[in-house]
């Protein structure tokens, strides 16, 4: 599994992984406390739903337009400057505590998040397009080891976000997990090395011929449906467990931390894996099919026949990251290897394409699983409300099922086909030497041979 890396890539690999790490921080952060400090200003998990979700709403319109213009944008501009915005917006949302009216509340925390999710759409899809152009070789690697920084982000984030608001109330976190953001993008635009490519062809593919191809739609499904079983969670187990177990904030952000641990040493495997030229569709239905039973069993959902158990939760949370794992860095390795396989130039264009797409489809099923699955909650409860995410994993695995089959079906009738037309050919040969017994023909024997 050792790869030999450049100085520059080393650099490279360094400076994303270290963003990504802080991002997911802030990202995750709010988990524990977020929802609980919604209620109590009097908001609902509809209205506090939609504070997570309009981030990813924006992320979901915007990268792939991101993905589109990159290089006219400037990759190091769009990753410097993404981030800066991220941190700054991070920072100002510590500020909503200070707002009292719960409407006011929700609405700020709305368009606070916005502008947040245009600086974090900016350098997600500048990091991804930038792993693709110089790990071309190893893709899957990379973004899996990137992938695992995010993770680690995500393990510590829940954590350090309710410590830092137990010690300090609900600015606190922000302010620290933000300004880290700010030096980090000082810190990559002085370090990161000229991110200026160029691409050559005039024939660009855009958003439309890719999810055109089959296989890239179902890539993007398979991580929709992951996406939207990780939003539905980060808003609605929290509630979940504090009033079923009476449990802390810092507990509760101890059992996150159990989430993204699994996923983070779990994902660069399965990029590895992808990376050996193993199908990387085997590696998203068994993500499909872990995040069923892991969510499946949290609820539980009605009529399982298990009851509601604490430690069977924090188990199904772990299970539930690497099926993670399996899902996002699969689906962006099959939407690369698929994209070049099918016409798309394998040059910046194309990755930064992928990326866009791959993000945006992430964020699509990140914004559909707090504001539709918060929604569900206020109305049937967490048991009931937790089938959506079931039921979308498990189209995922139906439809990505058929295809294979499709395609393997399809495959041996080709070969069939081609072995068909060699007998045909080869008795048509010996026919022709038969009937020319007499007078044989050296050239001819040798043109059936």
């Amino acid at each position: 599994m050792a790869e030999s890396y450049t100085k520059r890539q080393k650099l490279i690999g360094i400076i994303i992984g270290t963003v990504n790490f802080f991002s997911a921080i802030c990202v995750s952060l709010q988990s524990p406390f977020y929802p609980d400090k919604a209620e109590e200003k009097g908001a609902t998990s509809t209205q506090y739903g939609l504070v997570f979700g309009v981030f990813e709403l924006t992320v979901f319109i915007v990268c792939p337009i991101i993905g589109k213009f990159l290089v006219k944008l400037g990759i190091h501009r769009c990753f410097v400057w993404g981030i800066a915005i991220t941190g700054f917006c991070c920072i100002i949302f510590g500020i909503l505590d200070f707002i009292q009216d719960p409407r006011l509340f929700v609405i700020a925390g709305i368009f606070i998040r916005i502008f947040e999710a245009l600086g974090n759409s900016a350098f997600i899809t500048a990091s991804f397009s930038i792993i693709a152009q110089e790990f071309s070789s190893n893709v899957a690697t990379m973004f899996s080891t990137i992938e695992m920084c995010f993770g680690f982000g995500l393990i510590v984030g829940p954590t350090i976000g309710a410590y830092l608001y137990e010690v300090g109330g609900f600015l606190l976190p922000f302010v620290v997990l933000g300004t880290t953001l700010l030096i980090s993008s000082l810190i990559a635009q002085i370090s990161m090395p000229s991110m200026d490519f160029s691409t050559n062809s005039n024939k660009k593919k855009g958003v439309v011929e890719a999810l055109s191809l089959i296989p890239i739609f179902l890539a993007c499904a398979c991580v929709f449906s992951a996406s939207l079983s990780l939003g539905f969670l980060q808003v609605n187990l929290e509630p979940h467990l504090r009033n079923g177990f009476d449990v802390s904030t810092i507990t509760v952000g101890l059992i996150f931390m159990l989430n993204g641990a699994t996923y983070a040493f779990t994902a660069p495997l399965f990029g590895w894996i992808c990376d050996k030229k193993i199908n990387p569709k085997f590696i998203g239905l068994l993500g499909n099919f872990l995040i069923t039973i892991s969510v499946a069993v949290m609820g539980p959902i009605p009529y399982l026949g298990i009851p509601k158990d604490y430690t069977l939760i924090v188990v199904a949370l772990g299970v539930h990251g690497v099926g993670l794992g399996c899902s996002l860095v699969s689906g962006f390795s099959d939407a690369h290897e698929e994209a070049i396989g099918n016409g798309f130039e394998n040059n910046i264009h194309t990755y930064g394409l992928v990326s866009g797409i791959w993000a945006s489809a992430f964020a699509l099923g990140a914004f559909v699983g707090p504001t539709l699955g918060g929604y569900l909650k206020d109305q049937i409860g967490f048991e009931w409300s937790s089938i959506l995410v079931v039921i979308f994993s498990i189209l995922s695995f139906i439809a990505t099922t058929i295809f294979l089959i499709v395609s393997s079906f399809k495959s041996q009738v080709v070969h069939i086909q081609l072995d068909d037309e060699k007998s045909l050919m080869d008795e048509s040969c010996l026919n022709k030497n038969n009937n020319n017994n007499s007078n044989v023909s050296y050239g001819t024997l040798e043109e059936c041979s």
